[in-house]
């Protein structure tokens, strides 16, 4: 078993490296023997995080039938062994599918059921990218307005949290809807405010 458990560490480290490298095909096999490995190992948490980056990278390379099965699997399991963060990364991947082919209803209730699943667990983490997933979908679906509300959580947890990256999407995102709504000056004084945090 403890091999097992060491040989989805390798496959699961092996399936970053790819995806980091561009490789999605072979990130979506090293991530379904990393799976594969976990369950033999009886690391079913770690398997489940295993076939939610799977069901990412099948997303990514346009596969949504299969990402959404994926996805939908790793909710039920993720809801019978009480493993509530399977069962967000699912919903969250199902909504970016939706998103992705334009179905933004279906991916704005998607958004809005993490966020009801993750602020019912106190999970902050999962609320911010919940409200990130809600903010984008809104902002292509006309309504930025309704967006910078949600844009506006994640930049303050971002802040709270010294998260540089989340920072710079946050803002970028907030910019991006101002602009969206004619409000130039706002939006040019948040891309400058990105600007001096990627150079500082």
């Amino acid at each position: 078993l403890a091999n097992d458990g060491l040989r989805g560490d390798a496959f699961l480290l092996l399936a970053q490296i790819h995806q980091l490298r561009g490789r999605l095909d072979e990130g979506i096999q090293a991530y379904m023997h990393a799976e594969e490995s976990y369950r033999s190992a009886n690391r079913i948490t770690n398997a489940l995080d295993a076939a939610v980056g799977r069901s990412d990278l099948t997303r990514r390379v346009g596969k949504f039938d299969d990402a959404i099965a994926l996805a939908i699997a790793v909710e039920t399991e993720s809801n019978e062994v009480g493993y509530p963060v399977g069962a967000y990364c699912a919903v969250q991947c199902r909504g970016l599918v939706h998103w992705e082919r334009g179905q933004t209803q279906e991916a704005l209730a998607l958004g809005e059921r993490v966020l009801a699943l993750s602020s019912a667990n106190n999970d902050d983490k999962w609320e911010n990218r919940s409200h990130m997933l809600i903010g984008v979908v809104l902002q292509s679906m006309g309504r930025s307005n309704e967006s910078i509300g949600h844009f506006e959580i994640c930049l303050q947890a971002y802040k709270a949290n010294d998260n540089r990256n989340g920072l710079q999407a946050a803002l970028g995102n907030i910019g991006m809807a101002y602009a969206n709504v004619a409000e130039y000056d706002k939006a040019l004084e948040i891309y400058n405010e990105s600007l001096r945090l990627a150079r500082s």
